[in-house]
């Protein structure tokens, strides 16, 4: 079972890195990319574009999300095996790179806040961690350095 779930979080982690060496192929050749999924209405705040882009600039990052996401699902695979808290680390692990990919490759504002904020949420699951107090106060700051005030 736990092989399994290591496999599962490495496989879309090594898809997103070959996904995005190829958008910055194709960005770095003078074509850039712009996918048109519609737009989100936010009410009295007017509407959003989801159109992620991916120019030279947001391949490059995403390339950078998508190998150090990556990196981190091949360690984790080798150094967390028999954990009790590995379905929960990979669940944050995939929402966090899964937020990265979505503000690095935003077009509008909002969905930049959106997929930020939704890393930064995960991100603090994936430092904290039940059972110890350097855990948690971990948790606590992890928001405050990633530009979110507590």
């Amino acid at each position: 079972m736990l092989v399994s779930l290591l496999k599962i979080v490495r496989a879309p982690m090594a898809a997103l890195v070959l996904v995005s060496l190829v958008v910055l192929g194709w960005a770095l050749s003078g074509t850039p990319v712009e996918l048109s999924l519609g737009r989100i209405d936010l009410g009295p705040l007017g509407s959003a574009d989801v159109s992620p882009s991916f120019g030279v600039v947001e391949s490059l990052l995403l390339t950078l999300v998508a190998g150090v996401g990556n990196v981190v699902a091949i360690y984790s695979a080798r150094n967390l095996v028999g954990q009790h808290r590995l379905a929960r680390f990979a669940a944050y692990e995939i929402a966090t790179v899964a937020g990265l990919a979505v503000a690095v490759t935003a077009s509008s504002l909002p969905i930049l806040a959106a997929g930020w904020t939704a890393a930064t949420l995960a991100m603090s699951g994936l430092v904290a961690h039940p059972g110890t107090q350097q855990a948690r106060r971990a948790a606590r700051q992890a928001p405050t350095m990633n530009g979110h005030p507590q």
